[in-house]
């Protein structure tokens, strides 16, 4: 049975922020959607971690979980019957020198084997007769149906024990002029041996150089020597040979429940998002351009907070590049931001969007820049912990990736920040990327035409405000994200009412 990789997901991979799960607010699933399956929300946190950077790939994960949304007892069974899988291993740590005799021991491996290459044909049941999307899954239907090679296998393996443990062999042995040793082969009473099986009761290398001279004379104690080294040894590589398939069957069925464990996790978003009546699509990918999305929600707050104080948005504007949002407190610029990365980060996960409709690039990296405690052991300080941070993860942004910053750079003066967000944002667009950036400094929005002047690659930045309403001469915030300059004396005006 051919190894199997359902999700594409390299461990070493760079493509994220270490922390962007614990950013977004994600680790709130935990307790909401994944109560009951700390290891489900594990699994899942693990792989969404690491966004995928190919696009074929993630229309790949798409089309996978499509078919496991299609068919969803499907996806259970299969998960059910790998994670199982284990309990058809070879013990560990049985010598064939133990207790039992290596025939009994020969058998054992043979029978546990057996049973392991029979998930093979339980797995074809649960294949048989589905259409797959999925072209991995297609291939992998086609590989379970060949029934005849798994067959055959268990067939040649039972033959190879045949020849060892049904008393049909004999030692031939050869002696030099001197009647020293010179080697022992093994001879089928019944047949020849078979090519492909004379690996299995090959000796080479049993006697070391002078073990003959100085250990072997000649007779009947020589015979019984050889006859039972060789079985020994012989019975030795059959096992190590069955204990290694065992192994090969058991490793596949192991990276399989993992690999279903993710796309469970992902159904299992779905359904919540379902049962609360909020919205989610698959999205779609560009070759360049910006974010467009509509009634785009914060998965994070959603799963806290009651479905009727809940505000969708939208974002549709073809041509910007940097996003500049500004806002009261409690406005909705992190939860816009929270929820654009959410997006984006399941989006290249090849799973559905909190979203009625998402539409972006693929970046080749997702970095997420947001506040931190002050360094408890005072090796630095919040300004510098920030830069710190920054020049760790700005690689990931070489090639064209997003930048998510949450008032980053807000523990210094208000003149000195606005400089290092300029830098900042200039380097990104040198880099191809996009910024979203959600900050309190207005000097930035209220001079976008100058921004504009000095960005790279004609990217362009917009202004972006959390709006709100008059009513009777009180504001009420929409939670709504939409273009526009900022308004700092009305929101100075509003706080000093309260």
């Amino acid at each position: 049975m051919k190894e199997i990789d359902l999700i594409f997901h390299k461990y070493d991979a760079e493509t994220a922020t270490d922390s962007i799960f614990t950013d977004l607010g994600l680790d709130a699933l935990e307790k909401t959607v994944f109560e009951k399956d700390a290891l489900l929300f594990s699994i899942f946190k693990e792989i969404i971690s690491t966004p995928l950077v190919k696009k074929e790939e993630i229309l790949e994960r798409q089309n996978i979980l499509k078919d496991f949304l299609k068919y969803p007892d499907f996806v259970n069974e299969l998960n059910d019957m790998c994670v199982s899988a284990p309990e058809r291993r070879i013990p560990p740590l049985r010598s064939i020198y133990s207790s039992i005799t290596p025939r009994e021991k020969l058998a054992e491996y043979l029978d546990t084997t057996d049973k392991a290459i029979a998930i093979t044909t339980d797995l074809n049941e649960i294949f048989e007769g589905k259409q797959f999307a999925s072209s991995l899954l297609s291939d992998f239907q086609s590989q379970l149906a060949n029934h005849k090679q798994y067959e055959d296998f268990k067939a040649q393996l039972n033959k190879m024990s045949h020849y060892w443990t049904d008393g049909d062999m004999t030692l031939a042995v050869e002696y030099l002029d001197t009647f020293k040793f010179k080697h022992a082969t093994l001879e089928s009473t019944e047949a020849k041996i078979p090519s492909d099986l004379k690996k299995a009761f090959s000796i080479k290398g049993l006697f070391s150089k002078g073990q003959a001279d100085d250990s072997i004379q000649y007779g009947e104690s020589v015979l019984k020597y050889v006859y039972d080294e060789v079985y020994k040894s012989t019975t030795l590589n059959i096992c190590s040979m069955i204990s290694h398939i065992n192994a090969h069957i058991l490793t596949v069925c192991e990276h399989l429940a993992k690999q279903t464990a993710f796309y469970m996790a992902s159904m299992k978003i779905i359904d919540y998002l379902k049962q609360n009546n909020y919205p989610y699509s698959f999205p779609e990918f560009t070759n360049g351009g910006a974010i467009r999305t509509k009634g785009i929600i914060d998965l994070s707050l959603a799963v806290q907070t009651d479905r009727d104080k809940i505000i969708d948005n939208n974002l549709d504007d073809k041509n910007g590049n940097v996003l500049v949002i500004t806002g009261p407190n409690q406005g909705g610029k992190t939860s816009f931001l929270k929820a654009l990365g959410i997006a984006q980060l399941f989006a290249q996960g090849g799973i559905i969007v909190p979203a009625e409709s998402y539409t972006s690039p693929v970046y080749k990296g997702i970095v997420t820049h947001f506040p931190r405690e002050e360094d408890s052991a005072l090796n630095f300080g919040k300004l510098a912990e920030e830069l710190t941070r920054l020049r760790v993860d700005f690689p990931k942004l070489v090639n064209g990736g997003l930048m998510l910053m949450n008032e980053s750079f807000a523990t210094t003066t208000e003149h000195e920040g606005c400089d290092i967000a300029r830098d900042v944002i200039r380097a990104c667009t040198k880099s191809g990327s996009t910024v979203i950036f959600v900050t309190h400094f207005h000097d930035i929005p209220n001079n976008i035409d100058e921004l504009n002047s000095q960005l790279f690659n004609g990217a362009k930045a917009i202004s972006m405000i959390a709006t709100f309403a008059k009513n009777d001469g009180k504001i009420e915030y929409s939670y709504k994200i939409e273009e526009g300059k900022p308004q700092p004396h009305i929101f100075a005006m509003e706080f000093l009412k309260k």
